[in-house]
């Protein structure tokens, strides 16, 4: 059996998603110019990881978007959309912290929607949601959506749904899908 070499092995992790010079140095993955895009957006919320505070949704935005880079998805980060009119900002709680060894996906409590997001542990392990009741609106159609990595592109609500809960699986937290609905 062949022994990899220094310079064969450097070349091999350089060669995976989200790893080596670039996108790892701000925690993005996939397609540069989209994440420069979404970090671009005054939407964007920003990103996080267990060494970094929480990020919040600014205004009167809940998360429609979500996307990690990083080894293990160790950045987390969020877009925002405005509420429809006639609604308005109640309650903010946090969800528990979350991760690959819970068993039950973590959800908002009822009428309320996800505003923000925390870490803690390594490679952002522990996943805590910040959760907004919204007045005047109620839930609709929801669905799971697929699991977002540090191997996958950011991934973004249809129009008119927003973020609701995650699960996530893989070594700390690695993949993470997210409940969202329709807000009617």
């Amino acid at each position: 059996m062949k022994r990899l070499t220094l310079l064969a092995a450097l070349t091999l992790v350089l060669s995976f998603p989200g790893c080596g010079p670039g996108l790892e140095e701000e925690g993005l993955p996939g397609d540069e110019a989209q994440w420069s895009e979404v970090q671009q957006a005054s939407s964007y919320a920003g990103s996080t990881s267990e060494e970094q505070p929480p990020i919040h949704c600014s205004g009167t935005s809940v998360a429609y978007g979500l996307g990690c880079g990083g080894f293990n998805c160790d950045n987390v980060g969020l877009v925002c959309n405005n509420i429809p009119r006639n609604s308005g900002y109640a309650n903010v709680t946090w969800t528990q912290p979350f991760s690959e060894e819970t068993v039950n996906p973590t959800l908002c409590p009822s009428g309320s929607w996800v505003t923000g997001l925390s870490c803690s542990g390594g490679y952002c392990d522990s996943v805590s949601l910040e959760c907004t009741y919204i007045t005047g609106r109620t839930v609709g159609d929801c669905a799971w959506s697929g699991w977002i990595s540090d191997e996958t592109s950011f991934w973004w609500a249809p129009e008119g749904y927003f973020i609701r809960g995650a699960k996530c699986r893989g070594w700390w937290c690695d993949d993470m899908s997210v409940y969202y609905c329709k807000m009617l």
